[in-house]
């Protein structure tokens, strides 16, 4: 016979998923919620640096961070008398973008392209040093310089933005020789 439970799992075989807003500031809150499977029973597994104010053993959590939080996953086990599955979730507030890709050293060159992984949600400022000129790209993952100088010392460096606020810098050293 049909079932018009929208969003409810047969208990036999199912699928487990958590929903929620990916970006978790540090000292907010946000609620996350599994899928809800019939007869399931839930445990879920935060980062170090939250905690649950309210909802353990349901399938619906309300989580809060400290002031250290960054990132982290969330993790739910959805357990029934026939089967259990588990689902994650990946968490963060400010966060430090990735290891900054591309020439440390830029003898020769008149341009160059630098990047960082693209996070949901961000957008990037980049700072060079003096004899480049971000040429494309600044707030987005992926930055186009030009190279006036060969005799450049110095760093590339990249901060995060997002809802949270700004994150601290990754660097790249770069220069003639390397």
């Amino acid at each position: 016979f049909p079932s018009h439970d929208i969003g409810l799992v047969p208990a036999g075989a199912f699928s487990l998923a958590i929903s929620g807003n990916s970006i978790l500031c540090p000292n907010s809150s946000q609620t996350y919620t599994a899928t809800e499977i019939s007869e399931g029973t839930y445990f879920w597994t935060i980062p170090s640096t939250t905690s649950i104010i309210s909802g353990q053993g349901t399938r619906t959590i309300t989580l809060a961070s400290t002031a250290s939080f960054t990132s982290g996953q969330i993790k739910v086990v959805c357990t029934t008398n026939s089967a259990s599955q588990q689902a994650t979730y990946n968490v963060s507030g400010a966060t430090l973008p990735s290891i900054i890709t591309g020439p440390s050293t830029i003898c020769g060159l008149t341009t160059a392209t630098y990047s960082v992984q693209q996070e949901s949600g961000v957008t990037y400022q980049w700072n060079v040093p003096n004899g480049m000129t971000i040429v494309s790209g600044q707030n987005s993952s992926t930055i186009v310089v030009s190279i006036e100088n060969q005799s450049i010392t110095g760093s590339i460096s990249v901060r995060s933005l997002s809802a949270c606020g700004i994150s601290n810098r990754r660097t790249l050293d770069i220069g003639t020789i390397q």
